[in-house]
């Protein structure tokens, strides 16, 4: 017999579902729970229910070429009880990791809050609309196509994420939107790659409405792409606001690569840019700066202090690969050794 818990104002990590009451599914791969798989939650919920993951990796069987979660038609919560550092969706690079497709109800947001969501084959969460959806407190990494792709009337709000060493041929690394209104928070994008436009995001709003994105305290570093390496942006309005882009590369743009539209930029940090780094139109709202370094110069990467980045740093750097604690190859700080690392060590290479 499983449990169902009706909630009331229920609160966690600033998500809630917006309606008056709903019930909360339990799902656990080592058990008790209602359930040991997220896709069995996902089909005994209703719209407005919440899931509550417990701590595991959770991914599909070899072969298995379907998303480890399909939302369907719904509108839920689903909640990494323990955080992304312990609850981890895996796709295996079988298929994209969470897939939603337009809801009944627009009215109830979707909400996904405290996982790792990695190597998602195709996206790692596919989101078509109208829809509201909601990702706080997330790290996606390692997707191939866009850690996070949303298009047909998504409004879509990301906080506090993570979202690093993704990689594209056709779309941005990072996030891809098309016809929806967006709004990025306290995120970082470091090490996404696109063969085209946007290594970090590429936002495109509507042929036949306006549309508006909306990025604040954001930090972009080590992005790579062939036009707009951090961002790329399309027929909206667009607001950076208190960001940093450090060492971003690619063509043209490696700040912005901005198409039809027009771009704010306000209290913005961009370094190893210049403003010739801001392609299309754009305001300067006042409270930015271009330094020609980021913190440390081009030393930064110098990880044996010989007055050149080499092959010494580069092997100092591959040797402490993975999770560390203040290890010298963490040049970005983010206490992992990984793509974005090596991308910036790359673009410093030489001497300094």
């Amino acid at each position: 017999m499983h449990a169902r818990h009706t909630m009331t104002g229920f609160l966690i990590t600033g998500l809630t579902t917006g309606i008056a009451s709903a019930d909360i599914w339990t799902v656990d791969d080592d058990g008790p729970a209602d359930f040991t798989t997220i896709q069995d939650a996902v089909n005994a919920a209703s719209d407005g229910d919440e899931i509550h993951v417990h701590p595991g990796t959770y991914s599909r069987e070899d072969g298995d070429f379907m998303p480890v979660v399909d939302f369907r038609d719904k509108n839920l919560t689903l909640l990494g009880i323990e955080g992304r550092e312990a609850t981890i969706i895996d796709a295996r690079d079988f298929a994209s990791a969470i897939q939603m497709n337009p809801p009944l109800n627009f009215d109830i947001p979707s909400k996904i809050d405290g996982f790792t969501i990695r190597n998602g084959q195709g996206g790692g969460i596919v989101t078509s609309g109208p829809r509201v959806l909601k990702v706080g407190f997330c790290t996606i990494e390692d997707c191939r196509e866009p850690a996070i792709w949303s298009y047909g009337r998504v409004e879509l709000t990301v906080s506090n994420c993570t979202i690093r060493n993704n990689d594209s041929t056709y779309l941005s690394g990072g996030i891809v939107t098309d016809e929806g209104d967006v709004l990025i928070i306290n995120s970082t994008f470091s090490g996404n790659y696109s063969d085209t436009l946007g290594g970090a995001l590429r936002l495109w709003g509507s042929y036949n409405r306006p549309n508006r994105a909306d990025i604040i305290g954001c930090t972009f570093e080590g992005n790579i792409a062939s036009q707009g390496a951090a961002v790329s942006a399309n027929r909206l309005m667009l607001r950076i606001d208190g960001c940093t882009f450090a060492a971003n590369t690619g063509g043209q743009g490696t700040v912005l690569y901005m198409m039809e539209g027009v771009a704010e930029f306000q209290d913005t940090l961009c370094c190893a840019h210049d403003v010739d780094d801001i392609f299309g139109e754009w305001v300067d709202l006042g409270g930015n700066e271009f330094r020609p370094e980021c913190e440390g110069g081009d030393c930064v990467a110098d990880l044996d202090g010989n007055g050149s980045v080499d092959g010494g740093d580069l092997t100092t750097l591959l040797g402490s690969w993975g999770t560390c604690g203040g290890c010298a190859g963490d040049l970005t700080g983010d206490g992992t050794v990984d793509g974005a690392d090596l991308t910036l060590l790359l673009g410093l290479w030489g001497d300094c």
